[in-house]
């Protein structure tokens, strides 16, 4: 299986939320599946305040370099901005739900009312 990861995940991980971290561990455990992060997850995660200490880096790093990225190209953004105007996603929601239409990733999120107006989108909730 093939998922995208959605920032409140690891903001959640970074904040030590046990179900969340349990979810990522056992995500990174299987050999069967294939996480990913969007480039705009990147950027949201240093936004927070909290990148400044060096255990919060470290171990955004450490979940970085177990991920597969998904880069902003010409192709996604033109897809999110599509789906921007269809169905009044926010911009870096409609990143991440083109990048995962556009690579055929399901979606983990727990934030499920950010991307249900995108019918095509394959989410799983998390905890």
């Amino acid at each position: 299986m093939k998922y995208l990861l959605d920032t409140n995940i690891i903001i959640d991980c970074l904040r030590a939320h046990r179900p969340s971290v349990q979810l990522v561990d056992k995500l990174f455990s299987d050999p069967n599946t294939e996480i990913y992060l969007s480039a705009i997850t990147n950027l949201e995660l240093h936004l927070g305040s909290s990148i400044v200490r060096p255990r919060i880096q470290e171990m955004i790093n450490n979940i970085l370099s177990q991920c597969y990225v998904v880069d902003i190209t010409l192709e996604i953004a033109g897809k999110a901005g599509d789906l921007k105007r269809e169905n009044k996603t926010e911009i870096p929601d409609a990143l991440i739900a083109a990048s995962c239409l556009l690579n055929n990733l399901t979606l983990l999120t727990r934030n499920i009312k950010h991307f249900r107006n995108i019918p095509e989108l394959k989410i799983k909730p998390a905890i």
